[in-house]
């Protein structure tokens, strides 16, 4: 059966282009309902010395995915100057396309195919298995976990916005949880004056979701 609601590739690239109508924003923040939505940089490094938890630790940060909404993606829009930077003309729509290619988490990273320095790191694949077990309850029983480690990547979009900020959007589906799309985008800041303007942006969601993701630690932890 058709969805009607579903979003469409067109959506998706104005979603990302940061040029999307509410109606169109609200079908594309509901394809990655219920699933896992990381936004980070991609120069980020892993720390080699992570306490109990370890990528859970490293990526909690990073996740966006119970801030995602409408307003939230608005106001990027706004300061992050990308929604103006398109609206100018000046970005440029590199890579918008389904596929249907399989990765494992074994067999590395992801890199950008219009700049070899947008890479996501295999460790988010890992962040995404445990953060899906440990939601079913599971916590690291990943053999119990719907989502095995059998990724595909549903759609890919790569953008240059202005000669400033250069972002890859990846949309992964897995194995046996196909129900579900994952978003992980990864940026690389060109311009010093953006990249302070985006970390004034991106740091109070990451302290936001520090904290509420250790409140939601402390509610499982008392329900044990």
């Amino acid at each position: 059966m058709v969805n009607n609601n579903a979003a469409s590739l067109q959506d998706f690239r104005n979603f990302h282009g940061m040029v999307c109508n509410p109606a169109a924003a609200g079908r594309c923040i509901n394809e990655f309902s219920g699933a896992t939505s990381i936004f980070m940089p991609s120069d980020y490094t892993r720390p080699t010395n992570e306490a109990d938890g370890g990528c859970l630790n490293s990526f909690r940060s990073f996740d966006i995915s119970k801030i995602l909404n409408r307003v939230s993606y608005y106001a990027l829009v706004l300061f992050s100057f990308t929604g103006l930077t398109s609206l100018l003309g000046c970005t440029k729509f590199l890579i918008g396309r389904e596929e249907q290619g399989e990765i494992s988490v074994e067999e590395g990273n992801i890199v950008a195919e219009s700049n070899p320095e947008l890479v996501i790191d295999s460790s988010v694949f890992e962040y995404i298995i445990k953060k899906q077990a440990q939601q079913q309850q599971f916590e690291d029983d990943l053999v119990t976990s719907s989502c095995n480690h059998q990724f595909f990547i549903k759609r890919r979009f790569e953008y240059d916005f202005g000669g400033m900020l250069t972002v890859m959007m990846i949309h992964l589906g897995c194995v046996g949880d196909e129900g579900k799309t994952h978003l992980v985008e990864v940026y690389r800041v060109k311009n010093a004056l953006l990249r302070s303007v985006l970390r004034y942006i991106v740091l109070p969601f990451e302290h936001f979701l520090q904290a509420r993701n250790e409140k939601g630690k402390s509610s499982r932890e008392q329900t044990l």
